[in-house]
């Protein structure tokens, strides 16, 4: 009984860990997507009939 609570608990372990690294993962290289384009001219106004 004692050798299966200590697999579960480096099994439950090793999940935390895993997600952990992973979360990590994906801050250092998030910068690295494509963000939209928030810099492009939006122009809203109407066309102007000539």
């Amino acid at each position: 009984m004692a050798g299966r609570l200590v697999r579960l608990g480096v099994v439950i372990a090793t999940l935390i860990m895993g997600l952990f690294v992973l979360g990590s993962l994906y801050k250092n290289f998030s910068h690295l997507q494509a963000p939209p384009a928030a810099d492009a001219p939006v122009d809203h106004a109407p066309p102007t009939q000539q």
